[in-house]
């Protein structure tokens, strides 16, 4: 109910979206081309390292959501 605490809240929420969203973009590429098999194909990895990446994610999603 308070408007100054919804106000700091959001605030802090947009932030960490922010910060989330910057370490996120920076770290996805060096994961995909770490579990490329050509890292060379591509500046942002081959197939196989996108596939092997979004397999360790829904993984990690299925623990995550019991």
């Amino acid at each position: 109910m308070n408007q100054a605490s919804r106000g700091l809240n959001g605030g802090i929420n947009m932030v960490g979206n922010a910060l989330a969203a910057l370490i996120g973009n920076s770290t996805i590429i060096t994961f995909v081309k770490l579990l490329s098999d050509n890292p060379e194909y591509s500046a942002y990895g081959d197939r196989a390292g996108w596939v092997k990446l979004l397999a360790i994610w829904m993984v990690l999603q299925r623990f995550h959501s019991w």
